[in-house]
């Protein structure tokens, strides 16, 4: 396998952070049960909160890296392929989503506001999903 050459100097790059979201996706109730009693029993004090549907795991202290296990069932984008997924922290979403696009990525809907960040589900161009995150420290009024 060979890297393709690169076709941007560093300076056009844009910076995508660490990985500050990652969740589990599926339709499944039996996989959704046994990956909850998995995370609780793996990371007891990284507990954070459940809902209908969502469970939230704190996997640091400052509250900066989520594990969220999602059982959902609409079948629509970016819910509807089982499996993990990831969420980037970007400084400027809109710069990062203009990018991503002219390097291939779809984006799944609009730029909205999610838990006081900024957020923006893609597909890259192999059909994988990830999203891109501006925390609210960075957001513009």
């Amino acid at each position: 396998m060979t890297v393709p050459e690169e076709k941007t100097s560093p300076q056009e790059k844009i910076v995508i952070g660490p990985v500050i979201w990652t969740g589990f996706v599926t339709s499944d109730s039996a996989t959704f049960e046994t990956q909850y009693r998995f995370f609780t029993s793996a990371y007891p004090k990284a507990w954070g909160s459940i809902a209908e549907g969502n469970a939230g795991f704190n996997l640091d202290a400052a509250g900066v890296h989520q594990l969220e296990l999602l059982y959902i069932t609409t079948g629509e984008p970016p819910w509807d392929k089982e499996g993990y997924q990831v969420g980037y922290r970007v400084a400027d979403i809109e710069q990062a989503a203009d990018r991503v696009v002219a390097a291939g990525a779809t984006l799944l809907g609009q730029i909205k506001e999610n838990h006081g960040r900024l957020q923006v589900h893609c597909e890259d161009p192999t059909g994988y999903y990830f999203t891109l995150m501006q925390p609210a420290a960075a957001s513009s009024s």
